[in-house]
């Protein structure tokens, strides 16, 4: 037998030849008729994603094309009984809203190549008059639970008394978990509902092993219905690297005193919850690893800031107070002890809301907090009082040299800012946003202003602004210089959302 005759029956060499076609659709359609052999190879390409989604998720390295409808293809090929030869293969498998109405038609269908599960239940549109609504339906999911499960993303209405054990059972290798479950009447329409979807939840999470990213999101009727104890288990858990959770309440975190720092959240570094003021300060003690942290504060604010200077290992902090229900403060001395405690900040977002107010925040304080943060690639401050200029750019400009992305509430001179600064003020920064009104540039001389900007900002690809004031009608001149400055590049200017 020839060499090239070969090829055409060891499995090895044409599973290398197929890897390099593996984005080539008309290929691969074109070898699965050659013969047995190339036909199972080649479905391991067209069948490793199963999908609805739209979008090209994550873990797939195929085009669009080779997306096969699940609600079409996998219920034809059920009733035919060839799904299962075609199962065999599939690692990754989505289901978006209601698209299989009726999935015990799999029951007897098994996925041993599973790797990724999403199931969304869940399907929002809008009524007439203008209210949303939601349209679910229960189904079993135990079926989809297979020994190589790496991830698994659930969002419906109920899950059956035996999931969480079953899933400890049938997938111990499991990494990353997403439930989401809505329980009880939304509007008008009535949501099939089981038992209590916490059950069997703490067992699970106190036995798991393999467990390092886990988001929970348990609703009944926008309460949530999962208990102190459930939030003891996330505590506890040995092995949880990355954790999100809705509302983090005070009886919840005030069981963590009776624990010594440093015996929860053992291996956490990434923490994403809603708190309260009261809350943090329970919950800092105990998270002195994390290093990334995002919060979204619940109720009036007076010393938060404080509180999460008191986590020096941070490198990522974003703080959102849109979720208050009363008024705020940030203080200029918690801002000065957040730059200096946590020094490593790479990224630092702090957004307020209408109510939350910075007292008298200005380019001397952010001056300060610049010195103290020199590996700061990403900053954003939004607060109202503020009353920051130019110079506070120059600051960032000056001590942050890996800055790529500004974002600041800041009433700029971008002429004044560049007299004031070195040449190469800002060579890796992206993004420069401006929320309130600036003067772009002088009138007598708008194209220097952009060339010297180019100079400044070589990278910069988006460059954003607020303006709802006729006194900017030079803008028009500056923006037309701006693109012709970085030319060839691409850079994008549009208005910014104050």
């Amino acid at each position: 037998m020839s060499a090239s005759s070969q090829t055409l029956v060891l499995s090895e060499l044409v599973a290398r030849i197929l890897y390099f076609l593996r984005d080539d659709p008309n290929s691969l359609a074109a070898c699965i008729r050659l013969n047995k052999l190339w036909s199972g190879e080649c479905a391991r390409f067209l069948w490793a994603v199963c999908s609805t989604a739209p979008e090209v998720e994550e873990h797939r390295r195929s085009p669009p094309q080779l997306l096969v409808p699940v609600t079409r293809q996998l219920s034809e090929l059920a009733q035919s009984g060839r799904l299962q030869w075609y199962a065999r293969y599939i690692r990754h498998l989505s289901f978006l809203h209601n698209d299989i109405t009726d999935h015990s038609t799999f029951a007897n269908i098994s996925f041993p190549s599973l790797q990724t599960l999403k199931l969304v239940q869940f399907r929002i549109f809008f009524r007439k008059d203008n209210h949303k609504a939601v349209v679910t339906r229960g189904f079993d999911v135990l079926q989809y639970l297979q020994p190589r499960l790496r991830y698994c993303q659930i969002e419906v209405s109920s899950v059956c008394s035996q999931f969480f054990a079953t899933l400890l059972d049938r997938c111990p290798h499991l990494e990353e978990l997403g439930i989401a479950i809505r329980k009880g009447p939304f509007d008008s329409f009535k949501i099939e509902t089981a038992i209590e979807p916490v059950v069997g939840l703490p067992e699970y999470l106190q036995a798991a092993s393999c467990l390092k990213d886990i988001s929970l999101y348990i609703w009944h009727m926008n309460t949530e219905i999962w208990t102190s104890e459930v939030f003891l288990a996330l505590a506890q858990n040995k092995y949880i690297q990355s954790l999100r959770v809705p509302n983090m309440k005070e009886d919840w975190l005030s069981s963590l005193q009776d624990f010594s720092p440093g015996t929860l959240f053992r291996k956490t570094y990434r923490i994403s919850a809603s708190i309260g003021e009261a809350g943090l300060d329970m919950l800092a003690p105990h998270i002195h690893n994390v290093v990334d942290l995002d919060l979204c504060v619940l109720g009036p604010s007076l010393r938060l800031m404080g509180t999460v200077a008191t986590i020096p290992s941070l490198s990522s902090l974003r703080l959102r107070f849109d979720g208050c229900n009363g008024t705020g403060l940030v203080r200029n001395e918690d801002l000065m002890l957040l730059a200096e405690n946590c020094s490593g900040l790479c990224l630092l977002h702090i957004r307020g809301n209408d109510l939350i107010t910075a007292v008298d925040l200005t380019d001397e304080i952010v001056n300060g907090m610049a010195r103290c943060l020199p590996k700061l690639m990403d900053i954003e401050l939004h607060l109202l009082g503020s009353s920051l200029t130019e110079n506070a750019l120059l600051s960032f400009g000056l001590n942050c040299r890996r800055l790529k992305s500004c974002k600041m509430s800041a009433c700029v001179s971008y002429e004044d800012l560049l007299n004031s600064g070195p040449v190469n003020l800002f060579p890796v920064l992206e993004t420069l946003q401006t929320f309130q009104r600036e003067v772009i540039t002088s009138p007598n001389d708008p194209n220097g202003t952009a060339l010297r900007l180019r100079q400044a900002a070589p990278l910069l690809r988006c460059f954003h602004y607020y303006d709802d004031d006729s006194t900017f009608r030079d803008f028009d001149e500056f923006q037309d210089n701006i693109h012709e400055a970085y030319m060839p590049e691409v850079i994008e200017i549009r208005p910014s959302s104050a």
